[in-house]
């Protein structure tokens, strides 16, 4: 067994990552609606869009709008982005590590996108911002309380 301090060093340790990681989703989260902060162009706002092109389509139809400023990803990847914050700030507080999850429900997260994507895809109804983020939610939600959880866990 390990000594006291050891634990106490570890448990410090894993909370700093994981806040770490909490602040560096809220500044990812901030630089999807810069567009709305920074209206127009401006050189910020390209390298921003640059910065998010590698992981996102960034079709303009398919991201919110706000007073006429789209966010700088689609609102599926908006949806993942916010789930991954909640997911990672639930698993932040105190004693949600009892949670006891099952690696179905990781191996099941992407089932919701992938369903709207052959909906919409077949035709069965048109593109929906509102399904698109919900989905991402679930997803990057569930993955990231898995992710959260075990970084707690592990010393």
């Amino acid at each position: 067994m390990q000594p006291v301090t050891t634990r106490v060093t570890i448990f410090a340790k894993r909370k700093g990552v994981h806040l770490l990681l909490i602040i560096i989703t809220v500044i990812w989260l901030f630089g999807i609606v810069l567009p709305v902060f920074l209206p127009g162009s401006s050189l910020i706002l390209y390298v921003a869009k640059q910065v998010y092109a590698p992981v996102c389509h960034q079709q303009q139809g398919r991201c919110f709008e706000v007073h006429e400023s789209y966010f700088l990803v689609c609102a599926r990847c908006t949806g993942i982005y916010l789930g991954w914050f909640a997911g990672l700030t639930a698993t932040f507080v105190p004693g949600i590590t009892r949670i006891n999850l099952r690696s179905k429900w990781l191996l099941l997260s992407g089932l919701p996108i992938l369903i709207d994507v052959i909906c919409y895809n077949t035709g069965l109804y048109p593109y929906q911002k509102s399904i698109a983020f919900l989905t991402g939610i679930v997803t990057g939600g569930i993955i990231s309380v898995f992710f959260g959880l075990s970084l707690e866990r592990t010393g």
